[in-house]
Formats: C-alpha cells, structure tokens, sequence
C-alpha cells in the first residue's frame, strides 16, 4: 500500500469528518487521488461519495494502525508507539519538558527521589517532576560551562540553590515555563558581565536578584572592546532599561555601559574573582 503522511492523514480525517460532496483539488489532494484511485477530479473539484469516504477510512485505519477518526493522538514518542508505529506523530516533545540542572548547597530533590549531586554533571529532569519550595532560592545560569563548572566560583553564601542552564529556544522556552511557577524564593540571573549579560538579566522579568562581580575587583581585567561594540549596538537603549533597578544593580550596569566593559563568566570562574548576590529591583 502507497505510504501516506502526517499531513495527508489530517486532511484525510478532516475530509471524512465533513462529508462534503465537493473538495478543492489541492495539490495534496489530487496526489492521493492519483495515488489511490479514489474520488473524481472535476476542473478545480474533487468529488467524493459516501463509498470513497469510507474506503479513506479503512486506508486510515490500515496504514495508522488505529482509527483516527475515533481516536486522537496524545503523548509523548513512547506514549503514541502503543497505538502506531509512526512515533514522529506524537505531539509532545520529551526534550522540551527537561531542564539542565544541578544543585549547590544540598542535594537534588525531586518528585521521582533526591540524591546527592556530583560535580560537573549535567541532571535532566523533567520540569514536572522539580518542585521549587524544596530549595531555598533558583539560579539561572547564562552559559552552559558556566553552568557546568558552578562549584568552582567563588559564590556567596546562597543556601540550597537550584542551579539551571539557560539554554536556547526549546530549552530556554522551558527554563522560564518552570519559573513561572516559583513564588516566594529568590530567582537569581547569573550572566556574562556585558551589555548581552545586562539584557538578559532586563528580559527575563522573573529574575528577582542577580549574581554579579564587584566592578571594583573586575577594573584590571582586560575588556573584549570588540564583543562590547557589537553587542552595544544591538541595545542602544540599556541605560534606560534600567530605570526602575535597583541601585547596586543599576551601578554595576552603569559601570559596564560606561567603561565600555565586556567579560566574560568562564573569566570569572578561572581567576576566582568574588560574586556577590543584589536585587535587581
């Protein structure tokens, strides 16, 4: 039997459900009419019958391996596998409910168990499965072997901390997803100090607190004029997004924005240079 696709069995489903005498002969459509041999090509008009439908849908069933009409798919890849071997038909991501964690301060809890955590090990677990109120604060972690190599800078005192890599498009869709559903803890945004930094720390409006560098301990660091420029030009605004912050926030960006300074956090990390937690309103 010829082969048919996702996209084929929605409209297929769609067709059968309607009943109508008159379809329009899109290219799809005239495809699986050639394909199939069912229905009636009309100038722009494919015209079935209550026979035809009922052979698409015994097609459907054939193919899919369960009736489509009388059933919809739910689930992740394993959850469709039991009704179709089509496991790219599923319509949920397992990768877009994980999050990048680790844990400084006490262990890893969640829904499925706790255990003490490892270094330098990168934990997915499903979102669904961490509950903020077992940790004494949230930490968003801009880069990733920053978020990696946490334990080695040289923190304040921040208790039981969930640490959580940022990531990027579905993942990073699924950090702040999570942190929608944080209340009473400090969220804390640990970034690159440079205006790209700067703006993820204004973006992400759940962040409460930021982890920063003294700029008093950062003065003799070699800046990255070049990534400052670039990066400045696509926030030609941040001295007045910053309106509203905090003022030991608001002096750290200042001193940034007009030293003209960008840094960087595996810098931090491998010269120890000391952190220190504000709040960011």
């Amino acid at each position: 039997m010829p082969s048919i696709n996702k996209k084929q069995v929605n409209i297929i489903v769609t067709a059968i459900k309607n009943q109508a005498r008159e379809i329009k002969a899109t290219r799809t459509w005239l495809e699986l009419v050639a394909e199939f041999s069912l229905g009636k090509v009309s100038a722009n008009k494919i015209i079935f019958n209550r026979d035809d439908y009922k052979k698409w849908r015994e097609i459907l069933i054939s193919h899919c391996g369960y009736d489509p009409i009388a059933t919809t798919l739910q689930g992740n890849r394993t959850e469709v596998t039991k009704l179709t071997h089509h496991d790219k038909w599923a319509g949920e991501s397992e990768l877009a409910k994980q999050l990048s964690v680790t844990v400084i301060g006490g262990d890893l809890i969640t829904a499925n168990g706790r255990c003490a955590v490892i270094p330098e090990v990168d934990y997915r677990v499903n979102k669904e499965y961490l509950n903020p109120s077992d940790y004494e604060a949230c930490m968003v972690v801009e880069n990733f072997e920053a978020f990696i190599f946490i334990y080695r800078f040289n923190l304040p005192a921040l208790g039981h901390v969930l640490v959580l890599y940022r990531g990027h498009n579905t993942t990073a869709r699924s950090v702040t997803d999570f942190l929608q559903v944080v209340q009473g803890i400090p969220i804390i945004g640990f970034t690159d100090p440079d205006p790209a930094g700067l703006g993820i720390l204004n973006d992400w409006n759940c962040f409460t607190h930021a982890l920063i560098p003294d700029p008093a301990k950062i003065k003799a660091i070699p800046s990255l004029h070049d990534r400052f420029k670039v990066q400045l030009r696509a926030r030609p605004n941040m001295k007045a997004e910053l309106e509203g912050k905090s003022l030991q926030y608001e002096a750290y960006a200042n001193w940034i924005l007009e030293s003209g300074f960008a840094g960087t956090q595996e810098f931090l990390c491998s010269r120890g240079i000391p952190l220190k937690m504000v709040k960011l309103r």
